[in-house]
């Protein structure tokens, strides 16, 4: 099972496209986890008329995601965990693609994707977001799965010291590996998400 962990906060505009694309994902064994992050707009509400399709925890303010993202990764059931921003929309195959890579693969622990970037409209303004990013290419190895690639973790590690190519969103990750680096440091106003990817690199 994936357990999808969304902290949320007062993001009741884009909630129910977010959580409708993770409910349609092709991979059958999901776990919807959405962190209401002391949301003061319609959020608790509209999650309350989900009833049992998710599980919602609600909690004070905290000030940023890295308390919502601990507190799912802690109530989670799954072997796998995949953080997913309540803003973002999810392809289709976005976690079956995924486990087709761990399966091929059992040595990884950690994958990214390319995403697109949209307006409010869904227009599309970055159609391949990581052509941004050149410093870790050259350091791609073929993978097993079409259209996918293999970085060492001492490879990401020395790129992330030059830039953050990793969205959060298009994180899937197995649950085990936090208990080998512990969870998100809290005490971090901002680039709580590279400490991360840096630790488990």
């Amino acid at each position: 099972m994936i357990s999808v962990i969304i902290p949320s906060w007062n993001a009741a505009a884009f909630l129910p496209t977010t959580i409708d694309s993770v409910m349609s994902q092709i991979w059958a064994s999901v776990e919807i986890i959405v962190v209401n992050d002391g949301s003061t707009d319609s959020t608790g509400r509209y999650l309350e008329e989900l009833g049992d399709k998710i599980s919602v925890i609600n909690m004070d303010n905290s000030g940023g995601p890295s308390r919502p993202r601990n507190v799912g990764i802690e109530h989670s059931g799954g072997e796998f965990i995949s953080f997913f921003d309540s803003d973002d929309l999810m392809e289709p195959d976005k976690l079956s693609k995924a486990m087709e890579v761990f399966t091929a693969h059992p040595e990884v622990d950690f994958v990214f994707t390319n995403f697109r970037s949209i307006d409010l409209d869904n227009k599309v303004l970055n159609r391949n977001y990581l052509s941004e990013y050149k410093v870790f290419r050259h350091n791609l190895e073929p993978s097993a799965v079409d259209d996918t690639y293999l970085l060492t973790g001492e490879e990401t590690f020395r790129n992330l010291l030059r830039a953050n190519f990793i969205g959060t969103s298009s994180v899937v990750c197995r649950r085990s590996i936090f208990d080998e680096v512990g969870l998100f440091d809290e005490e971090m106003k901002n680039a709580d998400d590279i400490d991360m990817w840096m630790r488990i690199a």
